[in-house]
């Protein structure tokens, strides 16, 4: 059944009148999309397993696709979101041993029966060190997707008598997020992401083991780094960022901190000159786009990154975000996939801020990204510096959500792009989360 779907069946699903349908298949190939540019590079060699139609390659990257289904893959093609397919069996692929940088299985493992066989085989494509991105069915007793996909099959499959939907899709497996690690890391690939979309889809990215550390220069790459009272995780995110990219420069801004902060980043400074220290005064406006807004005038690279100080934000972010901005894209932002570590009571507030920001942008009829509370993003730095130029009323100085207020300057021209990543646990310290940084967020959303 599966093989005689239209081409244009997966495209549909992305203009369908039912809006969790449109929210589901986008947002996955958003992720999806995002993960393959995380690591890709001109030159690499990109497999989709099961692609049909590719909808996730919005911007042409190289795609070889492998399908049952002759219709997808042509449509795909024509759309230009695969540069070649193959019509058969993934199991069966024929193509070299470790010829390819990335596999991609998006939804596809849990229609296959010899499921192990299909992950040895991506193990087998990869070179040493390639990654392999997977998505699959949250499909546990307690999953909303669980629940949606049986509603979704009496109605498709009874009611309107589509046996495509009457035979489960063709599911074969069911994956919770401790089967399907368990299975990649039988296989001898180690998980750098994993992480539930709501309980819709398990999300993974997995590296085979054997690779080395990415030989590339980040000479081009400044990270801002604010700081606010940060001596229990500075020493280590400076260590962090400094031993994973070679050549690149950190700023950290300090906003006043009354503890060894200061101190421990000019001895780090002492020992790798890579990293300075830009210090206000006290008699100057506190706040975190203050400090920014000063080290972004001391860039001198073509690209820089803010991330925070407390550990919270991973070190290998870093080359996500540089990656998006090296392809292309003027403006990245790091959105939470998913969040460790904190209270319902934040996250209440989280979503609360998140939903008032987005409302405000799409008010203004501005880029909305996923994340606009985040504090981890990154520009090119001659294109900030074009918008901003004669512009500087649009920050307050006091502001927390400096993303925000520059988000609000920009045209619906300037590309910007998400980056989903893991938010960690802070390792020490306090949030600084408080009653006048809302009252500033609230603020902003007004002005």
């Amino acid at each position: 059944m599966y093989s005689e779907i239209s081409g244009h069946f997966y495209d549909d699903q992305l203009k369908s009148i039912n809006p969790l349908r449109r929210w589901f298949h986008r947002t996955r190939y958003r992720i999806v999309n995002s993960f393959v540019k995380d690591s890709y590079r001109p030159g690499m060699k990109i497999v989709d397993f099961g692609a049909g139609s590719c909808c996730w390659n919005t911007e042409s990257l190289p795609v070889y696709g492998i399908d049952l289904n002759e219709n997808l893959l042509a449509h795909g093609k024509e759309r230009g979101r695969l540069a070649g397919y193959h019509v058969g069996d993934i199991v069966q692929s024929d193509l070299p041993a470790q010829s390819s940088d990335i596999v991609v299985a998006a939804e596809v493992l849990e229609h296959i029966v010899d499921v192990d066989a299909a992950v040895a085989q991506a193990h087998r494509l990869l070179k040493d060190g390639g990654v392999f991105i997977v998505s699959v069915p949250h499909d546990t007793a307690l999953s909303a997707w669980r629940l949606l996909f049986a509603f979704h099959r009496v109605f498709q499959g009874i009611v309107l008598r589509n046996d495509y939907y009457r035979h489960q899709c063709g599911h074969v497996h069911r994956f919770s997020m401790e089967a399907i690690r368990n299975l990649l890391v039988s296989r001898g690939f180690s998980i750098r992401i994993a992480f539930s979309l709501k309980t819709f889809s398990l999300f993974l990215v997995a590296v085979k083991n054997g690779g080395k550390e990415d030989p590339r220069s980040f000479g081009d790459l400044t990270v801002i780094i604010p700081t606010l009272n940060e001596e229990g995780t500075i020493a280590a995110v400076l260590r962090d960022v400094t031993q994973s990219y070679r050549d690149i420069k950190v700023i950290v801004s300090d906003g006043g901190s009354h503890d060894r902060t200061v101190e421990i980043v000019r001895e780090q400074g002492r020992q790798n000159p890579a990293i300075s220290l830009r210090q206000r005064g006290d008699h100057e406006v506190r706040g975190l786009t203050a400090s920014v807004l000063g080290a972004i005038a001391d860039v001198k690279t073509n690209y820089f990154i803010v991330m925070d100080g407390d550990g919270q934000h991973p070190a290998r972010g870093v080359s996500y975000l540089y990656n998006h901005l090296l392809l292309g894209t003027p403006v990245c932002v790091g959105v939470r996939a998913a969040v460790t570590g904190r209270s319902w009571g934040r996250k209440t507030i989280t979503a609360i801020g998140s939903i008032l920001g987005k409302t405000g942008l799409w008010l203004r009829r501005k880029n909305v990204p996923g994340d606009v509370l985040s504090g981890f993003w990154g520009v090119e730095t001659e294109v900030w510096r074009k918008i901003c130029r004669g512009r500087d009323s649009g920050f307050r100085p006091k502001g927390y959500k400096i993303l925000y207020d520059f988000l609000k300057l920009c045209d619906m021209s300037v590309k910007t792009e998400d980056v989903f990543y893991v938010f960690l646990t802070r390792g020490a310290g306090t949030s600084k989360a408080n009653l006048r940084v809302y009252w500033e967020y609230v603020r902003s959303l007004l002005c």
